[in-house]
């Protein structure tokens, strides 16, 4: 049995979960001497939601051109606080203040050094948020801000300022330090809830797309098309460091891997019975 499964993943699910969930389902159904491999293209975090696509038998061997593939989000995101994890299990602090951000600055195609006084290491640099907070780049040629230090709710407008910083903008993002990648041969996310320092380099990620849905403060909702390796909770603390509100996921659902789409997907708790396989050559 090879191929792959388009699962709708529950809140509350880990992706391992979903794993074992599939492969104990596949290794009832085959023969006792049949050994059933199944991997996934990507990890959803437990809270959230939507497509999970999975590798069954031979196609385990196709994860590295299956994980390089964009994906696209359904995003809610809080304003006026942050949370030790970027989403809602974590421990909340409010932001009382409104913080004195630099504006976005031109893009790299615009911006060069020529012109500057800039590398473009420098320039690449400046446009995130996430290596080094924007308010401490002093050698920078812009001074604007979005809400300067008024204490004051950001308006739809405001929103849309900030989230146009990220469009189409590939920039050196940090991962979350609960997040799952590996340091040492342990998950981040398991080495931060122990207390200790989680050191993570960042990595080039671009954003190719967002649009926003819906505002009522303290709630944005946006969706978002990114490329492979872009971590959501830190993409939406960068938009609350640009507003300078702050801000946490508070909902995350992926409905798009590549060309894999969720409404195509199948419920994990209603594939017992029938399992429905796709293939690419």
């Amino acid at each position: 049995m090879d191929g792959l499964l388009l699962i709708d993943k529950p809140s509350g699910w880990t992706s391992f979960d979903v794993v074992a969930k599939i492969r104990g389902i596949l290794r009832s159904q085959a023969t006792l001497t049949s050994k059933i491999k199944v991997g996934h293209t990507g990890t959803l975090d437990p809270l959230a939601t939507g497509l999970l696509v999975l590798l069954i038998g031979s196609y385990t061997k196709r994860a590295p051109e299956f994980s390089k593939l964009d994906k696209t989000y359904e995003v809610t995101m809080k304003l006026g606080e942050t949370s030790t994890t970027g989403d809602e299990e974590g421990t909340k602090t409010q932001v009382t203040d409104i913080l004195d951000l630099p504006k976005a600055p031109p893009s790299p195609d615009q911006l060069t050094s020529a012109d500057s006084g800039l590398s473009s290491f420098d320039v690449a640099m400046a446009t995130s948020p996430s290596v080094k907070p924007l308010s401490t780049r002093a050698d920078l040629p812009w001074e604007r801000t979005i809400l300067g230090k008024a204490s004051k709710q950001p308006t739809e407008n405001d929103i849309k300022n900030a989230i146009a910083f990220f469009i189409h903008t590939e920039y050196m993002q940090v991962p979350h330090a609960f997040s799952a990648i590996k340091v040492g041969g342990q998950r981040a996310y398991k080495l931060a809830r122990a207390g200790k320092e989680v050191k993570l380099e960042p990595r080039k990620v671009k954003v190719y797309s967002i649009q926003l849905t819906a505002y009522s403060y303290p709630e944005v909702k946006f969706t978002t098309e990114v490329s492979s390796g872009t971590y959501i909770r830190s993409l939406v603390e960068d938009i609350g460091k640009a507003l300078g509100t702050g801000a946490y996921m508070s909902d995350l659902r992926r409905t798009q891997v590549g060309d894999f789409k969720v409404k195509d997907s199948q419920l994990v708790t209603g594939v017992e019975n029938t399992i429905i396989l796709t293939t690419m050559p």
